[in-house]
């Protein structure tokens, strides 16, 4: 897949933000494959949102029984059943709408679990904060072609 960087940082530049493409990249992921697909919720730019979105990927309830969610916790239990399912490959669906924090905070989860990291982004809907964030931890450049043929089950 593409040139690869130190941490597995990928970024594919999707043309427009089409679900037929986001439903056919869904397909192809867990449990299907070592590949875990996560659809970012529009206008949702917080952690405890992308991490229920990673819980719900993973077939996994945020929070247990219905105690007051804690989103350090919420992470923790990602992080556990991650490494427990043994993904690989965490794809992260209109990583356009994310803020640069969630950026962050997904490159430390993916660099804590050594997961290939790929955001799936629309350049021209990108801010500027979440682009510096890109560069800054040089995110290599990958085709959706390339996307796709990795995530052959």
């Amino acid at each position: 897949m593409g040139v690869e960087t130190t941490l597995g940082l990928f970024a594919v530049m999707d043309r427009e933000d089409s679900l037929e493409t986001r439903n056919e990249i869904r397909a192809r992921g867990f449990p299907r494959s070592s590949s875990l697909i996560v659809d970012v919720i529009g206008g949702r730019r917080s952690g405890p949102f992308l991490v229920r979105g990673i819980l719900e990927a993973l077939d996994k309830q945020a929070g247990i029984r219905g105690e007051v969610r804690s989103c350090d916790f919420d992470w923790s239990y990602a992080r556990a059943w991650v490494a427990t399912l043994g993904i690989q490959r965490l794809v992260v669906l209109r990583g356009h709408l994310l803020a640069r924090n969630l950026v962050e905070d997904l490159v430390g989860f993916s660099a804590l679990l050594e997961l290939e990291l790929v955001l799936v982004v629309v350049p021209q809907e990108t801010c500027r904060a979440s682009r510096e964030a890109l560069q800054r931890w040089c995110f290599a450049s990958e085709t959706m072609a390339e996307l796709l043929e990795g995530l052959k089950v």
